[in-house]
């Protein structure tokens, strides 16, 4: 009983983290009234509802958690909040798919763990370098840029560094943590229980009823089970073709701990993007970084969603 419950604290407060920092703290200027411990938990409580659907669906295919990466990105912009369909069709891209989906799980995750734990120094160093310069750019455009409502067109409110530092470090402390408790204290053994499973889903589905009702978007929340039917359609196509044997993907991806050493180098991610966005405030540069990375992330995002589930209608070759 006690194993079965520190388990699911790992997940929900190492996971969690990882989730949280990249989604929220390293997205956008999080605001006073907003509660942490809340944040953290209704994260924490995603990421448990990912890993039994991967589990359920033993997904250990790299398309199968694709379309499971997309599935938690609709549930996060979907569940406690209706931005994925407050704009559609673009909502359903943007944030969900583009930034959850690829950046949070397939960047902050994913490639995190293979290269801190596969990778030699220098691509471990390369990779926090770089995403700490893309986060000082990113930050340095949603930090500042005020829609004018005109056609959409942005100005840029300049404003001292301070408050992005404490809430980027903040946020470093989340993803580190979050990194080394889930490294460390990973559940390989973890078997997720039917009731639990229901459980978690009926809190989501309880959770989204009262977001659509309270949004007034009744008809457009439609689109969430919509896009969840989608996706547990096609893992449970995935599952038919590996039913037997086979390691799931988070499992596999915790096979090899990260030498402690090299956690060192995320240091590099404040250190560059807090840089880079001192630099850019400083030189009063305004570069409407939400371009470049809908443009980039977006059709990335949609072209592996796609690869992802004709490679599962295809089958094994």
């Amino acid at each position: 009983m006690l194993t079965a419950l520190f388990q699911r604290c790992v997940i929900v407060a190492g996971f969690g983290a990882i989730l949280v920092s990249l989604s929220e703290f390293w997205f956008y200027q999080v605001t006073v009234d907003v509660n942490p411990a809340l944040l953290l938990l209704g994260y924490g409580l995603l990421g448990w509802l990912f890993l039994t659907v991967v589990q359920q669906f033993h997904v250990t295919s790299l398309a199968g958690f694709i379309v499971a990466a997309a599935l938690l990105g609709f549930l996060i912009e979907g569940v406690p909040v209706p931005v994925l369909y407050s704009e559609l069709p673009m909502s359903i891209l943007w944030t969900s798919l583009a930034w959850h989906g690829l950046i949070t799980v397939g960047i902050g995750w994913y490639v995190f763990r293979r290269v801190m734990a596969h990778g030699g120094w220098a691509p471990a160093a390369l990779y926090n370098v770089g995403l700490g310069l893309f986060l000082g750019l990113w930050n340095a455009y949603s930090w500042t840029a005020r829609d004018t409502g005109a056609g959409g067109e942005v100005r840029f409110e300049w404003q001292h560094a301070d408050g992005f530092i404490d809430q980027f470090l903040f946020g470093y402390a989340l993803f580190l943590g979050g990194h080394l408790l889930f490294d460390r204290a990973y559940p390989k053994d973890v078997r997720f229980h039917r009731w639990e499973v229901l459980g978690l889903v009926t809190v989501a589905v309880a959770i989204a009823v009262l977001t659509a009702v309270g949004s007034g978007l009744i008809v457009p929340s439609l689109t969430l089970p919509v896009l969840v039917l989608g996706c547990v359609m096609a893992l449970r196509r995935d599952r038919s073709h590996r039913q037997t044997g086979g390691v799931i993907c988070p499992d596999h991806l915790h096979q090899n701990p990260i030498p402690l050493p090299r956690f060192a180098l995320t240091g590099l991610i404040p250190v560059c993007a807090i840089s880079v966005y001192n630099a850019m405030v400083e030189a009063r540069i305004g570069f409407e970084a939400n371009v470049l990375v809908i443009l980039t992330a977006g059709p990335a995002s949609v072209w592996l969603l796609v690869w992802a589930i004709r490679r599962i209608v295809r089958g094994p070759a």
